[in-house]
């Protein structure tokens, strides 16, 4: 389909606009001045520009619900009332939104170019998915999964590769212990391949375009050099399969 021309949005950031790419799935540009935002103690560049994306085909209902509720709206039906570009603005102030990109200027112009620039090149799908399953937080969730409103995720591919916060995380949400210290993926062959690469001192295998390795593999060698320097403990069912 045709993309969309941007159109800008009545919010309270320095600038904001968005444009559609996709049936029902949006651009989002937002300009901040740090400095009206932070504080005069800002050190930084004075502009910040986000892009962003948000999908109204995989934004959970209950998401979308809160966030007409945050927005002042009180039920589903408002949404049908809603145009377009109010119902994403409403989402993506929210915080349903994949973020994808970050630009930094003392320039307002200049940081709002960078982005749009960008988002023409993510209007290439395959370099958007590409960019979709990237991580975008220090949990490790991909943009994919922030819209979604998944967390989890992110904190169990934290957990399997052993990193600390991830492992207290997970315990915030009522995870036993047993469980975090002994996490186990699904494909859990590469993983303890990874793992017993790791403590044997062996360099971890790398990536090529013929032959691609597991995730679990890495998250595997992680977890067994965390092991090595007492960051958390080594997985039960691994001293199992060792006998």
């Amino acid at each position: 389909m045709k993309t969309g021309k941007w159109v800008t949005l009545m919010d309270d950031t320095d600038y904001n606009e968005c444009r559609l790419i996709a049936p029902r799935v949006y651009q989002v540009i937002e300009v901040t001045d740090m400095v009206e935002a932070c504080g005069r103690d800002w050190d930084g560049k004075k502009f910040n520009a986000s892009l962003d994306v948000v999908d109204l085909n995989t934004i959970p209902a209950e998401e979308v619900l809160s966030a007409l509720r945050s927005c002042g709206y009180d039920n589903e039906e408002t949404m049908k009332e809603m145009n377009a570009e109010w119902l994403v603005e409403c989402l993506h102030g929210y915080g349903c939104k994949a973020p994808l990109e970050q630009f930094d200027s003392n320039g307002r112009e200049v940081a709002k170019r960078m982005a749009r620039k960008a988002a023409h090149e993510l209007l290439d799908a395959g370099k958007l998915e590409e960019k979709m399953d990237q991580p975008v937080n220090k949990l490790g969730s991909t943009a994919r999964e922030f819209i979604e409103g998944n967390i989890f995720a992110g904190i169990q591919r934290g957990v399997e590769a052993g990193k600390p916060e991830s492992r207290l995380m997970a315990k915030m949400y009522g995870v036993d212990q047993y469980m975090i210290d002994d996490v186990r993926p699904d494909d859990f062959m590469p993983y303890f391949m990874g793992y017993m690469d790791a403590l044997g001192g062996r360099t971890a295998l790398v990536d090529t375009v013929e032959d691609k390795i597991s995730p679990e593999y890495f998250r595997g060698y992680e977890r067994g050099e965390r092991v090595k320097k007492g960051e958390c403990p080594a997985p039960g069912w691994i001293k199992t399969q060792k006998g």
